[in-house]
């Protein structure tokens, strides 16, 4: 376990930072920038495996902050208990950046503004991901103000919002897809919403996706929205509504989603059905990493 006692780790451009199987915490940024981790512009990079990000803070990403044009990459972490006072209660990407996410748990972040988990503009890419718990103003998980979005297999669960967009709010106008993704008990001030809100400028394809709302979306005038299961509840192996990580999110035998999500992400790797890809964060072909 490293605590960083207010410091930060700074990727300078054209650096290379990996990380693999710590714990790191207590981060409080550069200028209040990215509590754990300052990923600065052209040709930074950081890669983190099996990574814990735990109680770090700033004002924009409370764990994470990606200026210009760097990359950050990340697979079977766990980002939980980071805040931010402005956006991304564990990750802001302002500019070209971009964010590759795989096989990974956000869970109990915050941003007084926007984005309680993942907040800023440039290329994100989620991937069998697991959000729970995050809270925001707007965006309770998701907050995408430009650039392009793929978010693929994620359960979004207990996330809140007091304005838009309980589990994602897609801003302005980026283009990009929401394909195989369970929506759970997802609300603005405390009532039941329809989890995704979508700018009008903005183009997305929603699809193959399981909410427990009369639609998946609110807004969006100018987006795809095919092949939806509303009004209708995820069984999960293991689920109690106490805003806390310490459930099975897998789906359980018989739940709708089991082999319903979109075929073209490629075939479950560990779901619950078979050679079809399961909805949420346990189907698609990184499911078995998380």
């Amino acid at each position: 376990t490293i605590d960083l006692a207010g410091g930060h780790f700074h990727v300078k451009p054209g650096a290379y930072l990996d990380a693999d199987g710590v714990t790191i915490s207590g981060g409080a940024g550069k200028n209040n920038k990215g509590g754990a981790f300052y990923v600065d512009n052209t040709d930074a990079m950081l890669e983190l495996f099996d990574v814990v990000l735990s109680g770090n803070s700033g004002s924009w990403g409370g764990a994470i902050y990606i200026n210009g044009a760097a990359e950050v990459h990340m697979q079977r972490c766990r980002l939980t208990g980071n805040l931010a006072t402005q956006e991304g209660g564990a990750v802001f990407t302002e500019g070209e950046g971009v964010l590759e996410v795989e096989a990974t748990i956000f869970d109990a972040n915050s941003a007084s503004l926007r984005g309680g988990a993942v907040s800023g503009e440039g290329a994100l890419t989620l991937n069998s991901v697991i959000m729970m718990a995050n809270h925001a103003e707007d965006g309770g998980a998701v907050r995408w103000d430009g650039g392009t979005f793929a978010i693929h297999n994620v359960t979004f669960v207990e996330n809140r919002a007091s304005d838009d967009g309980p589990a994602i709010h897609i801003f302005s106008s980026p283009v990009g897809e929401i394909r195989s993704c369970i929506f759970t008990d997802n609300t603005i001030n405390g009532a039941l919403s329809n989890p995704v809100h979508g700018g009008s400028a903005a183009t997305a394809v929603v699809s193959h996706c399981l909410c427990d709302t009369s639609s998946c979306i609110s807004g969006g005038a100018a987006w795809t929205y095919t092949f939806a299961l509303t009004n209708q509840s995820a069984t999960y192996v293991s689920y109690s509504a106490n805003n806390t990580y310490d459930d099975n999110l897998r789906l359980a035998e018989g739940s709708p989603g089991v082999d319903d999500g979109d075929t073209s992400l490629g075939a479950d790797s560990a779901g619950s059905g078979t050679s079809a890809n399961d909805m949420g964060a346990y189907g698609g072909s990184y499911g078995d990493v998380l």
